[in-house]
C-alpha cells in the first residue's frame, strides 16, 4: 500500500514539474531609451507688481527604462545535401567488420549490406534462398550440398 502511494506521489511530482517547466516566461531584456517629449507648463510670473500666467512649451529629453520580451528566433533550415552512395545513421562506431568476429547489431547491419548469405530468414521463421538456389542433405545427415546461383559474382565481377 505504501509503495502505491509513494509511486502516485512521485508521478504527480514528475507531471507537475513538466507542466511548470513548460510555463517558463520568454527571456526578458531591460533597455534604457531616451525619449524626447514636448511639455507644456503653466507658470505664474510677476511683472511690475502684476501676476501673469504664461504657458511655456519646452522639449524635454526623458530616460525611460523598459523591459522587453525577447523571443528566440527559430534555427534557419540547413540546406539538404545530396550524398552519393549508401548512407546509414549509425549511433556508434562498429567494433569490427570481420564477419567471423561480429557479435553486435551495428557491425551486423553493415556486414549484411556487404555480403550475401546463402539463405535468409523470412518473417514467418522459414528460410529462403539468397546466394544459393537449393540444398540437399545426404541420407546419413552428415553431408549438405548447396547449389549456388549461376549469376553470383565477386565484387570485382568475377563469377563465384
Amino acid at each position: 500500500m505504501l509503495n502505491r502511494k509513494m509511486s502516485l506521489v512521485v508521478a504527480i511530482v514528475m507531471v507537475g514539474s513538466l507542466l511548470l517547466a513548460a510555463c517558463t516566461p520568454a527571456e526578458t531584456k531591460i533597455e534604457t531609451v531616451v525619449v524626447t517629449q514636448i511639455v507644456v507648463e503653466t507658470v505664474e510670473v510677476e511683472v511690475e507688481g502684476e501676476t501673469q500666467i504664461i504657458e511655456v512649451t519646452k522639449e524635454v529629453e526623458v530616460e525611460v527604462t523598459r523591459e522587453v520580451f525577447v523571443e528566440e528566433e527559430p534555427e534557419p533550415e540547413k540546406p539538404k545535401v545530396d550524398l552519393d552512395g549508401l548512407w546509414y545513421p549509425l549511433t556508434t562506431e562498429p567494433p569490427t567488420l570481420d564477419i567471423s568476429l561480429a557479435t553486435d547489431t551495428t557491425s551486423h547491419m553493415i556486414l549484411h549490406q556487404c555480403y550475401d548469405s546463402l539463405f535468409e530468414y523470412r518473417g514467418d521463421g522459414s528460410i529462403a534462398p539468397a546466394g544459393a538456389t537449393d540444398y540437399t542433405i545426404s541420407d546419413d545427415g552428415l553431408v549438405y550440398t548447396i547449389n549456388l546461383r549461376t549469376d553470383a559474382t565477386w565484387s570485382d565481377g568475377v563469377p563465384v
